[in-house]
């Protein structure tokens, strides 16, 4: 019944935009009243635009109040003309300009700023703030950013994952240039497959996001856009090297074939053979590996029609567990892992539609990903193939004041997956349907629009668990271009893959238990943030940003260590679950050249394990950060320094562990406070730049983070209380050059 009344809703709005909509004609002259052909028309916000054809005429849909159109045309001055509201036709004549002197203006764009104009509260990292970090892939891309906070899943595997908003980054959607990807059996180490010089930016959206992208995402989504093949250079080499005995390198290979063609091919290696045990337990603090990474790209344009298609493959091998030389092992907790990935994924977009405000686009994508691993005892493998793509469509209901986007989308997931002798495979099919409204008011004489509402809807019918409604609503006001408040509030459904998602816990000796009867994880995300933009001394701009969100889930999979030492199990919530969450962040142009970020996080995150309520283990309830970054008059050198301050983290309860596995601190209920440091350093030259740098400058470690290391066969052994860094102090060098 939800269903129908949805596609009720979707087909009244579209039938709204089949009434004929207003329509703005006009025509461009110049000073003698000849047209002028290809003169480009578009209102101030951009919201609408179209070129003035052979006899200078034009078609832009209405506004619904008063308005500026702009023209533009080389070798005439700009016109900004306020269109009345009941004017349908006028001529705007452009004229030549007068002789000037040559004035040189420069702007300043953060490398990592909050967006003042976007309706969503969206957090945007530029290629520039990922060389201030060794930055070698994804996972390694948010150590100078105050949102996204990095851990280590266990102490053997190696595997980082991700926190937002409190809560792991399995509730926040991972999109590859907006489309859903490394989801599954690529969950655990999802955030090394994407190497650094690979992206160009990186989008981090607070709350459940749009209905566009499916109704996975819960805190947010990250949304990472690669290098494309017409922007990047020709040639683009970049050679790293770790104190650690960690060597990574990447090639870029770019040719633009002519005005509609580009293509690119993208390379990544990486190695580590180093067996290192810093703190003497028998054990390797980061594992061996081997990884290869290739993605072609191929890119077409003209004025119909523009697409790409892309082919992504990896392949890696990891080692890691006891020391195995080590003779007084007889039987030595090892852990091997190997990983093969092919995906191929591209997008298909109409420009030529009647009107010049329609838009119609697709993506696709099919995966194939397999995966054989040990650890210790346990054998987990499978493979999983998927199979994605969507199909938007977007127009305006009488003036581009209120936007309309509707489409469909399609998933299926077959997972053959096996955990010793469970049997965990299934195939999951997705099908979906959504509308999202978009209304916004542009400011009179503003290049920006002042209120902008937006309401979505999407209904998803899961093969297996049935019908799911998420609807998701935004709201932003903004006082002026440097000053916004907003307001989010929507729903998340997510289907978890419980082994794959918690690797870690495979890294004990407890028997895994895994409830017959899990249900779909199901969310609300709420939150407000604000945005004060200030000026110092008339040049200089101090941002101050502040947002709070609450996650309450109806329906989560716990995984409890706690209940019962002897087992890892996984069942539905039986009572509440949520995070509360707090970041107040200001960034400041101390002097020309000298910026400072500070950033202040609480985070009160909260589950029921075997009926009681307990705050969330390894989830720090204060963070904070603060960078300094320096660049030179003439733009060759460049300085970062970072200081990450984490607080305490209650541990899982130890109270049924002998003592002789135990080390002292693993006695305490909650972990020390402790700060990070990092630097670099970059010089640039014309054509190549060298860099280096040291993470972890005070050399913090934690001690000894494996409970039972000398006893692996022991049902105590756990390596999942991880905290703090395992390696301690790393100094890196590398090279860029490019032609």
């Amino acid at each position: 019944m939800k269903l129908k009344i949805l596609v009720l809703i979707l087909g009244f709005a579209a039938s709204l935009n089949a009434q004929k909509a207003e329509i703005l004609r006009g025509r461009v002259v110049d000073e003698k009243a000849a047209p002028i052909v290809g003169a480009h028309v578009f209102w101030m916000d951009k919201s609408a635009e179209t070129l003035s054809d052979e006899n200078g005429k034009f078609e832009l849909p209405r506004r619904s109040k008063s308005t500026m159109v702009h023209v533009e045309f080389v070798g005439y001055e700009r016109v900004m003309q306020t269109l009345k509201a009941d004017e349908t036709d006028l001529t705007i004549q452009m004229q030549t300009p007068k002789t000037l002197k040559t004035v040189e203006i420069e702007g300043k764009r953060g490398d990592n700023v909050v967006s003042t104009l976007d309706p969503r509260n969206v957090e945007r990292i530029s290629s520039k703030e990922l060389k201030k970090a060794p930055c070698c892939n994804l996972s390694e891309s948010f150590e100078t950013n105050g949102t996204v906070d990095v851990t280590y899943s266990d102490a053997i595997t190696g595997a980082k994952e991700i926190q937002m908003l409190g809560l792991r980054g399995i509730y926040s959607q991972l999109m590859v240039e907006n489309r859903p990807d490394f989801y599954g059996l690529a969950t655990p180490f999802a955030l090394e497959y994407l190497p650094g010089t690979w992206l160009e930016g990186i989008s981090l959206s607070k709350g459940t996001g749009s209905v566009v992208n499916g109704m996975q995402a819960i805190t947010g989504q990250i949304n990472t856009e690669l290098q494309k093949p017409g922007k990047d250079k020709p040639v683009f080499v970049n050679l790293f090297a770790e104190g650690s005995g960690r060597v990574e390198a990447n090639v870029h290979l770019n040719k633009v074939i002519n005005e509609h063609w580009s293509t690119g091919l993208l390379l990544h290696g990486s190695m580590l053979e180093n067996r290192l045990d810093r703190d003497g337990d028998g054990f390797v603090n980061m594992p061996l590996k081997k990884h290869l990474n290739g993605l072609y790209r191929l890119f077409f344009d003209n004025e119909k029609w523009c697409g790409q298609i892309n082919i992504h493959a990896l392949t890696e091998r990891r080692e890691s567990g006891q020391i195995a030389d080590n003779q007084s092992v007889a039987n030595p907790f090892l852990i091997n892992i190997r990983n093969d990935r092919v995906s191929v994924f591209g997008k298909l977009g109409l420009k030529k539609l009647p009107k010049p405000y329609q838009q119609l686009g697709s993506q696709w994508s099919a995966t194939w990903h397999d995966l054989n691993s040990t650890y210790g005892k346990n054998h987990y493998f499978g493979t999983q193939r998927s199979a994605y793509g969507n199909v938007i469509y977007a127009t305006i209901i009488g003036t581009t004041d209120n936007k309309l986007s509707i489409g469909a989308s399609g998933q299926v997931d077959d997972y053959r997956e096996f955990l010793n002798d469970k049997n965990l495979s299934r195939t999951e099919g997705l099908v979906g349907a959504f509308g999202e409204y978009t209304f916004s008011r542009a400011k009179l004489g503003d290049d920006y629009n002042d209120i902008t509402f937006i309401a979505g809807l999407r209904a998803d019918y899961h093969n297996l668990f049935g019908t799911f409604i998420t609807p998701r609503i935004n709201f932003k006001y903004n006082f002026n271009e440097g000053d916004v408040v907003r307001f989010a509030a929507g729903r998340g459904v997510r289907v978890a893959s419980p082994i794959a998602e918690n690797v870690s816990s495979l890294a004990t000796n407890r028997e895994i238990i895994v409830a017959p009867n899990l249900k779909p994880e199901d969310a609300w995300n709420i939150g407000i943030s604000a945005v004060k933009t200030l000026k110092i001394n008339g040049s200089r701009e101090a941002r101050l940003s502040f947002d709070a969100y609450r996650t309450q889930f109806t329906n989560q999979i716990v995984v409890d260590l706690e209940s019962d030492f002897r087992k890892a199990q996984f069942y539905n919530l039986d009572g509440q679950s949520f995070s509360n969450t707090i970041l107040t962040m200001l960034t400041v142009e101390i002097l020309r050249g000298l910026d400072v970020k500070l950033a202040y996080k609480f985070q009160d995150v909260q589950s029921t394990f075997g009926g009681k309520l307990e705050q969330v283990p390894l989830v720090a309830k204060h963070r904070g950060l603060a960078t300094l970054d320096y660049k030179t008059a003439d733009k060759r050198w460049s300085f970062n320094a970072t200081a990450q301050l984490i607080g305490q983290q209650r541990l899982a309860d130890r109270s049924a562990t002998p003592h002789e596995y135990l080390a002292d601190h693993h006695f305490a209920p909650y972990s020390p406070t402790y700060a990070l440091f990092n630097a670099s350093v970059n010089r640039h030259f014309s054509h190549f730049e060298i860099y280096g740098g040291a993470e972890n400058l005070g050399d913090f470690t934690q001690h000894q983070p494996i409970i039972a290391a000398s006893d692996p066969t022991s049902i105590y052994f756990d390596a999942t209380q991880v905290y703090a860094p395992l390696m301690g102090r790393r100094i890196y060098a590398g090279l860029r050059w490019w032609l």
